[in-house]
């Protein structure tokens, strides 16, 4: 999923800064927050988690390879937990 978001010059975010208004790639609107920083995590997140999910296999299979198993990794772990929960699942 692709989001975007927009600046609200509406006054009612922290301390009447601007709010952020994030938008699917149909125009909906997801959500609203008042840091800009938060907005664009929220954006690039599905990105992330998809670069998260190929480094942790690419990176599994050259450690196989090289004779490591995933316990002398314990970031694999940890990574994968992190996608398990960023997808509902158990984490």
């Amino acid at each position: 999923m692709t989001y975007r978001y927009t600046k609200l010059d509406d006054g009612e975010g922290l301390d009447g800064e601007p709010r952020y208004e994030i938008d699917d790639v149909h125009g909906f609107t997801v959500c609203i927050v008042d840091e800009e920083d938060e907005a664009r995590l929220f954006c690039a997140a599905p990105d992330l988690l998809d670069a998260l999910a190929d480094l942790v296999e690419r990176d599994r299979t050259e450690a196989a390879s090289c004779g490591f198993s995933d316990d002398e990794m314990s970031w694999l772990e940890d990574a994968r937990r992190a996608i398990a929960k960023a997808k509902g699942g158990v984490a």
